[in-house]
């Protein structure tokens, strides 16, 4: 399991926040070479993320390249940097389909045995509904990223507080990817004074089933971290549960009551799960100790 709650973009030609980026409290950064970097800007955006991924991760971060369309002609120079750096894993964007995730392949070389971890931007409507077979058509595919800008762009689809119109459009990335085993990312939140409304979208998207959310800012990292750790009440459940589950479990009980309610193993399965993350966090060398409180 991974630590993913919070991930940063951040412009791949903005060298004062690529600089401010490897302080930040933040589990992944996405170097952007995308949407965020005007056209006469993308070579220098290159050198700029080949000096930021050569800096010294200190903290642990993840460090992720977001590179321009497949159907670009930024791509080809955006894959020849990739060979040059180390980085954990490769965004892909304005994916529809399995033939984006072969092609993305060429452009390495059928002989090449470089293979970053690849994660998927869900931004289209194709990508939304061809999503369970666009993320198993590559074995290394491990985090899948909302991209609701583009995608209430295309569909039409208004963005209100409560996200009424994107619910079936989120909902169905979440079962894709929890179907594939992968991670999911909610999109961003672009309303960046508004502090409240940024914690409702936050713990929206961890009812929602996310493991964590896009962000555009640094002073969003915190709320974020926070909103999408263990909170004590959910740990606490967890330990009750695993704690009377294994107690029962010796004496062959298949089922167990824990306060007034019924617990199978599936419960125990993700009383685990929050257990592990929680155990993640506390552990996390700048996060120690971080566990939310509503």
């Amino acid at each position: 399991m991974k630590l993913r709650r919070s991930v940063l973009y951040v412009p791949g030609n903005n060298q004062r926040a690529l600089e401010k980026s490897h302080m930040l409290a933040v589990d992944c950064v996405v170097y952007d070479l995308e949407d965020s970097v005007s056209p006469q800007a993308k070579d220098e955006a290159r050198d700029c993320v080949l000096w930021a991924l050569a800096q010294e991760n200190a903290i642990g971060q993840e460090r992720i390249v977001r590179i321009n369309s497949l159907h670009s002609s930024w791509v080809e120079q955006d894959v020849a940097i990739l060979k040059q750096a180390s980085v954990d894993a490769v965004l892909l964007p304005k994916v529809t389909s399995v033939d984006d995730i072969h092609n993305y392949r060429k452009l390495f070389g059928p002989q090449s045995t470089y293979s970053p971890a690849l994660w998927l931007m869900a931004e289209t409507a194709a990508a939304v509904l061809n999503l369970s077979a666009i993320a198993a058509a590559d074995p290394a595919v491990r985090v899948v990223m909302m991209g609701l800008e583009d995608l209430t762009m295309e569909t039409q689809i208004k963005q209100t507080p409560d996200r009424e119109g994107l619910l079936y459009a989120l909902s169905a990335c979440v079962m894709a990817a929890r179907a594939g085993g992968l991670q999911i990312i909610d999109g961003v939140y672009t309303s960046l004074d508004d502090d409240a409304g940024f914690l409702n979208e936050c713990t929206q998207a961890k009812k929602l089933g996310f493991d964590g959310k896009s962000l555009i800012h640094p002073r969003q990292v915190d709320v974020c971290n926070r909103c999408f750790s263990p909170t004590e009440e959910e740990v606490l459940w967890a330990s009750e549960i695993v704690a009377v589950w294994e107690a029962k479990a010796t004496a062959g009980h298949s089922v167990v009551v824990v306060n007034g309610r019924m617990v199978e193993h599936l419960h125990v399965i993700e009383a685990r799960r929050i257990l592990a993350l929680a155990n993640i966090v506390v552990e996390h060398p700048v996060l120690q100790g971080d566990i939310y409180r509503p």
